[in-house]
C-alpha cells in the first residue's frame, strides 16, 4: 500500500489522515490509512480552497458513511515492534472512535499469546482484560472469544495455549491460530482425537458381547489390534453424546452436574504424559449411570451418554493403557503444523484481500448493526498484525461499525485476512502507556466500565522479560511541550526506556534554561517567571530528553470537567474534579487542582478540598454549583446531589403481570413483604432450576404498558430503580427498555450475589428519548452447573431523577461562511454557501470547515432541501430498512417520506451514499414541484464545477449534452425537466456527467437556485 505524506513536487498533496502515524517524539510514520486524492480539477479546486481532504481520499472506506474529518489522538511506541494510535472519525452518520495496535512479527521482541481468565475454563466471574495483562506481564491486549455470561464464563469455541488443547472448537465459527514460529492463520477449525487401547483391552460386562471389529467400528475384540473410539469434543459439556466420546481435563476447572446418565472412564497419565496433552494414560475405573463428575486434578476423563461410545468405555478393563491423540485441524481436515495457540471468535470479515461475508457468523442478527467491535487483521506476508477496537453505543462519542465496515477499515490498514472477536460491551483494549510499567484501559467500553470476559489475545515484549538494562532514551512530558501557570507547582513527568522501548526505573537530574524560569526540587517544577525556555531530564546512564517549557502569567480559558462525565453524585460520595486550562496562544496548560481557589454555592450539600475533591453531604438532595478560579479565569460546574425516586409501578399485584418461563419452574404471587417503610407490598417468585446447557429465564412484564416520563419541575430523569430482595443465587437481572423512537436496549445491571433488599439502578442509555416504555424484566442464568432453588422479591419500579441544572446560556449564532476555514471569499461557491449558512440551510463541521469538495450524501441533500422549504424533522421512523433508529438523519428522512420528497431506491433510502448528479436532478425536481417553482424560471449565473455552458446533445432529445446517452433511463425525464427549470446545467466541455458525485459546494449552489426559482 502506498504511504502518503511524501511530497512529489507540487502536484501531490499530503493525505489528510494518517492512521497509526505521528509516533513517539515524531520519530517515524507507520503508514497512512488512505491514499492522497489524485491531481486534477477537483484536487486543484480543493487545494485552492484550503481543503485537506478530497472525496477520492476516502475511497478505501467505500462502505462507510461519508467521512468528513479525522482527528488524531495519542500515538506512541509501546515496545519495539508494537505501535499504538487512536483516531476519531467524524462521519455523516455520527462519530466513530477507533484504537489501533500494529505489530511487527518480524521483530524478535514481539510475541503474541492467548490467556484464559483465571487459568481455567469455568470461572463464574470471568476476568477483565487489564487483569489478565497485569498478571501475565503483557504490554497490550484485547478481549477474545464469545462466552457464557453470568454462570460459567466459559468460552464458546476453540482454545489452545502453548500446544495444549483446552477446548474444542464450535462448528463453523472462525478462530485464530498462532504457530510456534508466530505464523497466523484464521478460519473454521475442527477437532480430531481418539484413545487407542494398547494390548488386551476388554473386560466385557456380564451378558455383553465385545464390540464389533472392523474399519470404522471404533473397537476390536480382545487380543486383536488396538481398539479406538472417536473423541468428538474436549471440555464441551453440551457436546456429550452417545455416539462419540468427550474428553474432560483439569482445565475445565469445575465439576459437571445435572447431566443425562453417563458412563465415565477416569484416566491417569503414565510415562511422562500430562493431562490435557497427547500421551499414554492408564484406566483407573469406569462408572456407569452417573449424572456428573467432580472437578479433575491430575486426571482426565472420557465420558459418553448411552450409546456405542458408552458401551465401548464400559468394556475397558481397569489398568488398561490408552494412547490418546488429539489435534485441531482446518475445516478441510488438513493439519496445522507447529500449532501453539488457538482462540475462538468470528466472523471472518476479510479473506485473501477481499471483503468476506462469513456464512456462519456467531451473532447473525448483529452483522448489519453498528456496535462496538474488536478485530484482528494480518497482512499478506504474515509479518504485520493489526489489532483494532472501535467504541459504539455512545452517540456522542462513537456509534460503532457494522461487520463489513470493520472489514473495510482493516483492508485499508493493509490486512489480507481479518476476523472479529467477541464485541459489544466486551470490546476492550489495554495498552501500556509511555513510562508506565503495566497496561491500562484505553478505549471506552459501552457498559461504562471494563467487562469481565473469558479470555484475550495479548502482546508481550520477548526481549523485555529479563533484568532491565540502563536507560537508552528519556521521554519528558510525553514528548509534548509543557506549559504551566506562574506560581504553580506541577510534577516533573519523565520516563526512561531501554533499547527495545520498555520502561526502566531511573532517577533523573533536571535542569531549566533559562534558570530563572522555574525551579526544580523534590520531583516538582515550581514556575517562577513568565517566559519560554527548555526543560531537560538526564538519566544516570547519560541519556537525556527535553521539551519546550512555557510559563504563562494568565490563563485564556478554564473549564471544570464533571467526574467521569457524570453530573450527579450520590449522598456522601467523594469525587475528584479535574481542571482543563489553555494559555493565551490556545496551548493546553498543565494545571493541578491545588492551583485553583474552590467554592461551593451551598455548603449544606457538600464541600471541596483544596486539591479538588468534592464530598457530597449525606441525606441531602439538590443542585450545587462548584466554582474554580485560577490565573484570572473562572470555571463552574453544576452537580446534582442525590436522586429522588418516583414510584411508577408498585409491583404489589401479581394479577397485573405476565410471565414466560424458559427452562425452569417458577410461581408468581403477591406478597406483603416490604422493601422499605411505606412500601405497599411486592411480587414473589418461587423458582427451581435444574443444571444443564442452555439459558434459563424467568421473564415478566406488565399487562398494561408502564412508561417512564420526563417529570418536569426542575427534575431530570436519569435511571430506572427497582427494589430486589436477592437470595445469593447468582441469577442475573435484565431490564429491557424502548424509547419514544422505538429504539430498544436490554441492560444487565446486577447479579444477585447478595441477600436482602437492595435498590438496583439502571441508567437510561445515552440518546434515549422520553417517554421510555418498560418491555420486560428477566431473571436468568446461562448453562447452570448446579441445581438452583430459591425465592426472589421485587417491588417499587421507580423513575430516578436528579436536580436539573439551569439552562445553558444561548448558543452563539450559527457559523457563517466567514468562519469556514476552507471557503475563502475567492471560492467559486462562496456566495451561495454564505447565504445558505446565514439561513441555517447548510452548516459546517466541528473543526470549523465546510468540506466544499467532499461528496454530499443523500441524507445531507434531503435535509438541505427540507430546511430550504422551511420544513423541520418529523417524529417517527421512515419505512426504509437501512435507516438506523437514533441516527441524526432518521427524523429528516421521515419528513421527506411524509412529503414524498424521498421515495427510496428499491425500497432503500441509502442515506449515506453520495448523490450523483442524475439523482440530484430527481430530488431537485420533486422539491421544485413541492415549492411551486414555475417553468421558465431564470437560470442562475454559470459557475465552474456547478455545470455551465451551452447544452449540446443529439437530435431527438431536449437535452443537448454530448454524454446524454450516459443518463440512466429512469433519470432522463427528471434531468430534462430540471434543466428546463434552470436548476441544473452542464459543464463547459458540453458534458453533463450524470454519474459524477455532487459535491457539498455544488449542492449549496443548486439549493440556492431552487430557492430563487420558488421566489
Amino acid at each position: 500500500m502506498p504511504v502518503p505524506g511524501r511530497s512529489r513536487g507540487t502536484s501531490r498533496r499530503r493525505a489528510a489522515v494518517a492512521i497509526l502515524a505521528a509516533l513517539l517524539s515524531g520519530a517515524a510514520v507507520l503508514g497512512a490509512l488512505l491514499p492522497p486524492a489524485p491531481a486534477g480539477a477537483e484536487g486543484a479546486e480543493a487545494a485552492a480552497a484550503g481543503a485537506t481532504v478530497g472525496a477520492a481520499s476516502w475511497a478505501a472506506l467505500g462502505n462507510w458513511p461519508a467521512v468528513r474529518s479525522v482527528q488524531a489522538g495519542s500515538a506512541f511506541t509501546v515496545t519495539a515492534g508494537v505501535e499504538y494510535a487512536s483516531e476519531a472519525f467524524q462521519t455523516a452518520a455520527g462519530p466513530v472512535q477507533g484504537y489501533f495496535l500494529r505489530l511487527d512479527l518480524g521483530n524478535p521482541n514481539v510475541r503474541l499469546g492467548v490467556v484464559q481468565a483465571q487459568d481455567r475454563l469455568v470461572t463464574r466471574a470471568g476476568e477483565t482484560v487489564s487483569s489478565m495483562a497485569l498478571r501475565t506481564g503483557a504490554v497490550a491486549g484485547v478481549n477474545g472469544d464469545f462466552f457464557v455470561p453470568d454462570s460459567t464464563w466459559q468460552p464458546i469455541s476453540a482454545l489452545a495455549i502453548d500446544g495444549e488443547i483446552w477446548q474444542s472448537p464450535y462448528p463453523n465459527w472462525a478462530a485464530l491460530v498462532i504457530t510456534r514460529s508466530q505464523q497466523l492463520w484464521m478460519g473454521p477449525l475442527t477437532f480430531s482425537g481418539q484413545p487407542t487401547v494398547v494390548g488386551t483391552t476388554y473386560a466385557p460386562a456380564p451378558g455383553t458381547a465385545p464390540p464389533p471389529a472392523g474399519p470404522g467400528s471404533g473397537a476390536v475384540p480382545s487380543g486383536a489390534q488396538p481398539a479406538s473410539m472417536a473423541i468428538g469434543a474436549v471440555n464441551q459439556s453440551r457436546d456429550i453424546r452417545g455416539d462419540r466420546l468427550t474428553l474432560v481435563t483439569p482445565r475445565l476447572g469445575a465439576p459437571l452436574e445435572g447431566l443425562p446418565p453417563m458412563t465415565v472412564a477416569y484416566l491417569e497419565p503414565v510415562g511422562g504424559a500430562e493431562p490435557g496433552r497427547p500421551g499414554a494414560f492408564q484406566l483407573v475405573r469406569v462408572e456407569r449411570g452417573v449424572s456428573g463428575l467432580p472437578a479433575l486434578s491430575g486426571q482426565e476423563a472420557l465420558v459418553a451418554t448411552a450409546g456405542p461410545a458408552a458401551d465401548w468405555l464400559a468394556q475397558l478393563a481397569p489398568g488398561a493403557t490408552l494412547q490418546i491423540e488429539e489435534a485441531l485441524l482446518r475445516a478441510d481436515g488438513t493439519p496445522i503444523p507447529d500449532l501453539r495457540d488457538a482462540l475462538g471468535g468470528g466472523p471472518q470479515v476479510v479473506r485473501d484481500g477481499a471483503l468476506w461475508t462469513d456464512p456462519h457468523p456467531p451473532a447473525p442478527n448483529e452483522v448489519n448493526q453498528r456496535n462496538p467491535l474488536t478485530a484482528i487483521g494480518v497482512s499478506a506476508d504474515g509479518r504485520r498484525v493489526f489489532l483494532v477496537v472501535v467504541d459504539g453505543r455512545q452517540p456522542a462519542r462513537s456509534i460503532g461499525l457494522t461487520h463489513a465496515q470493520m472489514g473495510q477499515l482493516l483492508r485499508a490498514l493493509g490486512a489480507w485476512n481479518a476476523m472479529l472477536f467477541d464485541s459489544g460491551g466486551s470490546s476492550t483494549m489495554v495498552v501500556r502507556l509511555p513510562g508506565q510499567f503495566t497496561a491500562s484501559l484505553v478505549n471506552s467500553p459501552s457498559d461504562g466500565h471494563e467487562r469481565p470476559v473469558a479470555n484475550g489475545l495479548f502482546v508481550y515484549s520477548a526481549l523485555g522479560s529479563g533484568p532491565a538494562g540502563p536507560a537508552r532514551s528519556v521521554l519528558v512530558h510525553g514528548g509534548q511541550p509543557l506549559t504551566v501557570l506562574v506560581g504553580t507547582t506541577v510534577p516533573l513527568p519523565a520516563a526512561a526506556f531501554d533499547t527495545v522501548q520498555n520502561p526502566v526505573h531511573s532517577d533523573f537530574t533536571w535542569s531549566v534554561a533559562p534558570s530563572g524560569l522555574a525551579d526544580v526540587a523534590g520531583g516538582q517544577l515550581v514556575a517562577r517567571a513568565p517566559g519560554s525556555g527548555r526543560l531537560t531530564a538526564r538519566a544516570p546512564s547519560g541519556a537525556t530528553g527535553s521539551v519546550p517549557l512555557t510559563v504563562v502569567a494568565r490563563l485564556a480559558s478554564l473549564s471544570l470537567l464533571p467526574p467521569g462525565g457524570r453530573t450527579y453524585v450520590a449522598p456522601g460520595e467523594k469525587v475528584r474534579l479535574e481542571l482543563r486550562a489553555t494559555g493565551p496562544g490556545g496551548q493546553p496548560v498543565e494545571l493541578p487542582a491545588s492551583a485553583a481557589r474552590w467554592s461551593v454555592s451551598d455548603g449544606a450539600l457538600g464541600s471541596v478540598s483544596p486539591d479538588g475533591l468534592f464530598t457530597a453531604a449525606s441525606g441531602r438532595t439538590g443542585l450545587v454549583r462548584i466554582t474554580a478560579t485560577a490565573g484570572g479565569a473562572t470555571a463552574g460546574l453544576d452537580l446534582s446531589v442525590g436522586e429522588e425516586a418516583h414510584v411508577v409501578e408498585p409491583m404489589d399485584r401479581a394479577e397485573a403481570w405476565q410471565t414466560r418461563l424458559v427452562g425452569l419452574e417458577a410461581k408468581l404471587a403477591s406478597s406483603p413483604e416490604k422493601a422499605h417503610p411505606g412500601d405497599s407490598g411486592s411480587l414473589r417468585f418461587d423458582y427451581r432450576i435444574q443444571p444443564g446447557p442452555g439459558t434459563r429465564q424467568l421473564v415478566f412484564w406488565p399487562k398494561k404498558d408502564v412508561f417512564f416520563r420526563a417529570p418536569g419541575g426542575g427534575r431530570r430523569p436519569v435511571a430506572v430503580g427497582l427494589w430486589v430482595r436477592g437470595d445469593a443465587s447468582g441469577l442475573r437481572l435484565a431490564v429491557s427498555l424502548e424509547d419514544a423512537r422505538g429504539r430498544v436496549q436490554t441492560l444487565y445491571p446486577a447479579t444477585l450475589d447478595f441477600s436482602g433488599w437492595r435498590m438496583i439502578r439502571v441508567a437510561f442509555p445515552a440518546g434515549f428519548q422520553f417517554p421510555v416504555r418498560l418491555k420486560f424484566l428477566d431473571f436468568l442464568v446461562a448453562s447452570p452447573s448446579r441445581a438452583l432453588q430459591g425465592t426472589l422479591f421485587v417491588s417499587d419500579l421507580s423513575l430516578l431523577t436528579t436536580s436539573l441544572a439551569p439552562p445553558a446560556p444561548p448558543s452563539p449564532p450559527a457559523a457563517t461562511v466567514q468562519s469556514f476555514r476552507d471557503v475563502p471569499a475567492s471560492f467559486w461557491a462562496y456566495g451561495a454557501i454564505r447565504e445558505l449558512a446565514a439561513l441555517g440551510v447548510v452548516d459546517g463541521l466541528p473543526d470549523g470547515s465546510f468540506r466544499p469538495v467532499a461528496p454530499v450524501t443523500r441524507a445531507e441533500l434531503v435535509k438541505m432541501l427540507l430546511v430550504a422549504q422551511g420544513t423541520g424533522p418529523a417524529a417517527g421512523q421512515p419505512p426504509f430498512p437501512d435507516v438506523t433508529r437514533g441516527s441524526w438523519y432518521a427524523p429528516w428522512l421521515e419528513a421527506a417520506w411524509q412529503r414524498k420528497l424521498l421515495l427510496g431506491a428499491d425500497g432503500l433510502a441509502l442515506p449515506e451514499r453520495p448523490v450523483t448528479r442524475q439523482e440530484a436532478a430527481l430530488l431537485l425536481l420533486r422539491a421544485a414541484q413541492l415549492n411551486g417553482a414555475q417553468a421558465g424560471a431564470p437560470a442562475a449565473p454559470a459557475v465552474p464545477g456547478a455545470g455551465a455552458g451551452t447544452p449540446q446533445a443529439p437530435a431527438g432529445s431536449s437535452l443537448r449534452f454530448r454524454d446524454s446517452g450516459a443518463i440512466a433511463p429512469w433519470a432522463l425525464e427528471g434531468v430534462e425537466e430540471a434543466v428546463r427549470l434552470g436548476l441544473l446545467q452542464g459543464f463547459p466541455d458540453g458534458s453533463f456527467r450524470p454519474r459524477a458525485n455532487l459535491t457539498r459546494a455544488e449542492a449549496a449552489v443548486l439549493v440556492q437556485r431552487l430557492m430563487a426559482a420558488r421566489s
